[in-house]
């Protein structure tokens, strides 16, 4: 049953965080953050979930619940991203793109709610949901207009050709221009902007090479510019990823670090009965510097995040008692 599934990840869990973290968990228990540059099958571990083990007779606990996690391709990359870190000099412009739907023609609500959730609630946001399959959303030069890039769109991960992994901004069937931001196009750009948040499934993806870490669109960004990228490890869900991302970007408008905000956001999720398990939140990481801040302001008199997040279902509603009436009369 789902008890026994979560036992075992639980205890498969404890098993590896001991034996990756166990020689340094006194070091781990006592810090802020922690720094994983990892290599080959390791760049996909949700390093988050894992327990490094407690104190004598302390059942060991989730590294998230005491400390902020992100990945760095090497510390000769995070040292030029830091070096080149540029302070905000105000508040920063949003581009949210939703692409609605899959490459199979397959709709994805989650991408819209999220994108409207954004629009709603800070200022500097434009934000674009594609209208139907064969809406284009942006040309791939317009990204280098913004501070922040938050893509909520059907991605495809390819592990041969890792370049040519990308994320879907067009028509999926259109023959005369590549309708997919491709990872090589991202890697030729520069990009002003200080986060991307690739918010669709195994952004993380690409090819895992040794002593080079992930080949794809996280890399791609990273070497655009972009000193901190916020990626997926896994195929996401609707109904955590757009109360995490709530979450987080509220965080960020208070002034938290990027690091510090996907921890909150994370911690939120795993706290809700519905969300708990590793699944709906242990994916989400953050790769490059997670020291960035990204000063977004909030809307004053706009509506709320739970309104933009409860309209769906009020509609639902509405439609239904309308329903009942009519077989009714």
């Amino acid at each position: 049953g789902a008890g026994a599934d979560a036992a075992v990840m639980a205890a498969s869990g404890r098993a590896m965080g001991g034996a990756l973290l166990g020689g340094v968990k006194r070091l781990v228990r006592g810090c802020r953050r922690v720094i994983f540059v990892p290599d080959g099958p390791l760049c996909l571990l949700p390093l988050a979930d894992l327990a490094p083990g407690g104190a004598d007779g302390e059942t060991p606990r989730a590294l998230l619940e005491s400390c902020e996690v992100q990945y760095v391709p090497s510390a000769t990359i995070l040292a030029a991203l830091r070096r080149g870190r540029r302070e905000p000099a105000g508040p920063e412009s949003l581009l949210a793109l939703a692409g609605a739907y899959t490459a199979a023609g397959r709709p994805l609500p989650g991408t819209r709610r999220e994108v409207r959730l954004l629009a709603g609630s800070y200022r500097g946001v434009e934000s674009r949901v594609a209208a139907g399959p064969v809406s284009p959303l942006v040309a791939a030069d317009r990204l280098a207009g913004y501070q922040v890039l938050h893509l909520a769109a059907h991605t495809e991960v390819n592990d041969q050709r890792p370049w040519r992994s990308g994320v879907l901004l067009g028509p999926a069937a259109d023959s005369v221009s590549d309708p997919w931001l491709r990872a090589s196009t991202v890697a030729a750009m520069r990009l002003p902007a200080r986060l991307a948040v690739l918010s669709g499934c195994e952004t993380a993806g690409g090819r895992v090479s040794s002593g080079e870490g992930i080949q794809g669109l996280s890399a791609a960004f990273l070497s655009a510019g972009v000193p901190a990228v916020v990626v997926t490890l896994w195929p996401v869900d609707d109904r955590a990823t757009v109360p995490l991302m709530e979450r987080f970007y509220r965080a960020l408008s208070r002034g938290a670090t990027v690091g510090a905000a996907l921890r909150e956001a994370q911690l939120a999720v795993r706290g809700r009965r519905a969300t708990r398990e590793p699944f709906y939140w242990a994916g989400f990481t953050v790769v490059g510097d997670g020291e960035v801040r990204v000063p977004l302001v909030r809307r004053r008199g706009g509506a709320s995040a739970w309104v933009v997040l409860l309209a769906p279902a009020a509609a639902l509603a509405l439609a239904a008692w309308a329903r009942s009436r009519w077989r009714r009369a």
